[in-house]
């Protein structure tokens, strides 16, 4: 009769160990790959800032509803980024699969805003097909402020970049202020924060007039934080 208890050939084991090594290694691939949850327009709107919650920190900004919505690829290839060769094929080649954007503004024209209020702010969610991809989306974005800095593109010349200290958001996040000039108008202050939670990149930041001699970053990391909030709710 056969000795049930005898061991495993020294072989077997090994061939079991690499099995679980492999397994492992899979299961740790398929986390770091988690593709984006499949978002409709309603649930992004949901995640950025709201008109009750801006106006609690900026009275003056309204929604404007013309300049939000649905923000596909070639809008922000136009809009979004500083780098003038992108186009909406770069955009989807990088991972990108939609997104949305809710703008601020003040009624008064920029161009006569002399206060020391924010003009105008922005609040953004972009959907990357996983969180490596949104990781390097993230990287891109952030790396635009400086690369483009005192270079003429189309939404103007940023300059005096600078980073700022806050607790980070998600698993990684980056806050500057800069100045932009866009053409034709008035030099503004812009206090921009861009962060990723899961395979999501978010980002909000406002316009400030340059002469303002308020720091309105505070303001803008409590909005932030909200957006922060919802973005943890809705990725669990």
């Amino acid at each position: 009769m056969k000795n049930k208890n005898r061991p495993l050939p020294q072989a077997a084991l090994y061939a079991i160990a690499v099995a679980c090594l492999l397994l492992a290694a899979s299961l740790s691939c398929n986390r770091q790959s988690t593709p984006t949850p499949e978002l409709t327009g309603e649930q992004m709107a949901a995640i950025l800032l709201s008109q009750e919650e801006v106006a609690a920190e900026f009275s003056a900004l309204l929604l404007t509803p013309e300049s939000s919505g649905i923000l596909d690829n070639a809008q922000t290839a136009v809009d979004d980024t500083l780098n003038p060769d992108d186009t909406g094929a770069d955009i989807a080649a990088a991972g990108r699969t939609t997104g949305y954007i809710h703008t601020f503004q003040d009624p008064q024209s920029p161009l006569d805003n002399v206060g020391e209020d924010p003009f105008e702010m922005r609040a953004i969610v972009h959907l990357l097909e996983d969180e490596k991809q949104a990781t390097d989306f993230l990287s891109t974005l952030t790396e635009e402020f400086t690369k483009f800095e005192d270079v003429p593109v189309d939404q103007g010349t940023v300059s005096s970049v600078s980073t700022l200290d806050h607790d980070t958001l998600g698993e990684e996040s980056t806050f500057f202020r800069a100045e932009l000039t866009p053409p034709e108008s008035e030099t503004a202050a812009i206090y921009w924060l861009l962060w990723k939670r899961g395979a999501t990149v978010l980002e909000a930041g406002a316009f400030a007039p340059a002469t303002s001699a308020i720091d309105h970053s505070s303001a803008v990391l409590r909005l932030t934080a909200i957006m922060d909030g919802r973005a943890k709710r809705t990725a669990q």
